[in-house]
């Protein structure tokens, strides 16, 4: 199965358990005593991790680095997974914040249009990676997104990289 595919799909399951476990924790503020009810919204999270398992976190990883060039991979994934990682620091710690200043249904609603976001950027703008080359994926990234890249290759660094005779004399 292509590699979108999963990540479409994992993308809608996500947002279709997210919507109902905001739904759940509407009704438990506003409308119903849910105490019997703890198990439903157990059973929405879990099934929220693991649809983001399925698709959506492992293939993120994969998918950044393929759509990355060679030339740009090293700082690209590092800004990537820098910010992914930072990202996942501040939501971690701003949970119990936010979800006790704004309720618990507000926190799973920001991260609902988070996703809905997601998709629509998975749908739109990131190609199919699997089973082409670098310059193939770079092609349909123009074709798909073509504000996104320069039409110009970057000029060339003007600090070469030391060679291993080079670096032999230093020592």
């Amino acid at each position: 199965m292509p590699r979108k595919f999963y990540l479409i799909f994992s993308a809608c399951l996500t947002i279709a358990l997210l919507v109902a476990t905001c739904v759940c924790f509407f009704f438990e503020k506003r409308i119903l005593e849910m105490s019997g009810m703890n198990w439903v919204v157990a059973s929405f999270v879990i099934g929220f991790l693991t649809a983001t398992n399925l698709g959506v976190a492992p293939l993120g990883w994969v998918v950044s680095a393929e759509l990355l060039p060679t030339t740009a991979k090293k700082v690209g994934l590092s800004v990537l997974h820098g910010a992914r990682w930072s990202t996942g620091a501040l939501v971690t710690y701003l949970f119990p914040i936010v979800s006790e200043i704004a309720g618990m249904q507000y926190v799973f609603l920001w991260h609902t249009l988070y996703m809905v976001f997601y998709l629509a950027f998975v749908a739109f703008f990131v190609p199919e990676t699997k089973g082409k080359t670098e310059p193939e994926i770079q092609q349909l990234i123009q074709q798909q997104v073509p504000w996104l890249i320069s039409p110009q290759p970057l000029p060339p660094r003007n600090d070469p990289a030391p060679t291993v005779e080079e670096d032999s004399t230093n020592e």
